[in-house]
């Protein structure tokens, strides 16, 4: 079981280090959409959304691994506090950014965690709306 922790730890870095570098992109203005280049069930609003948040989402796969690798070396029958400590922490690190990155998807907030070049877009739920009343208008 330690192994498949091991092997799933290592997969979320690889992702945590793909979504960074996208991040990363943005907020050089690198161009382009780097992390939703196909449309695959989702719309523009929420495409542009995963742009935004690349850097939070390669943080949240940042603490799932930590999460994975504390879980293959713990010891469950007797844990040591700082394995707990660790777990726990890598928790609260995980709610906060799945939090900022529902915030920066839905309403493009805070502005100081969105890439320069997107502060102006609206978030997807405000984009939406904006699309329905549109529809009606017509």
């Amino acid at each position: 079981m330690r192994i498949l922790y091991g092997l799933l730890a290592v997969a979320c870095v690889a992702v945590a280090v793909r979504f960074i570098w996208a991040g990363l992109q943005e907020w050089r203005g690198g161009g382009g959409r780097p992390l939703s280049r196909d449309g695959f069930l989702v719309d523009e609003q929420t495409r542009a959304g995963w742009d935004r948040s690349g850097l939070i989402m390669g943080l949240v796969a940042v603490f799932i691994a930590v999460m994975l690798a504390d879980a293959g070396i713990i010891n469950f029958n007797d844990p040591v506090r700082t394995e707990v400590l660790v777990f726990a922490a890598a928790v609260v690190g995980l709610v906060i950014c799945v939090g900022l990155y529902s915030t920066i998807l839905f309403f493009n907030r805070p502005k100081f965690l969105v890439p320069p070049r997107h502060r102006g877009e609206l978030g997807a739920f405000a984009a939406q709306r904006r699309q329905r009343e549109g529809r009606h208008a017509r």
